[in-house]
């Protein structure tokens, strides 16, 4: 069975504990609420957009995913 962190699930946990509930980000990232559930589902979640998140709620996550380049 595949080890890799669900990079989606891990994303909306570190969000939940700073916080910052998910209807908030729409206004950051100009989708609506569905688009981004079905992001946040992604167990590949690019790295690309785990940072641009990081970026706009002032969390490295990096941390959560050591293998992430900044």
């Amino acid at each position: 069975m595949n080890n890799l962190p669900h990079r989606g699930q891990k994303v909306a946990e570190v969000l939940v504990s700073k916080g910052i509930e998910i209807s908030a980000l729409e206004s950051i990232f100009y989708l609506d609420q569905d688009h981004l559930e079905i992001l946040l589902s992604d167990r590949f979640l690019d790295f690309e957009i785990i940072n641009y998140i990081g970026k706009n709620v002032g969390h490295d996550f990096s941390q959560e995913f050591p293998e992430m380049s900044n």
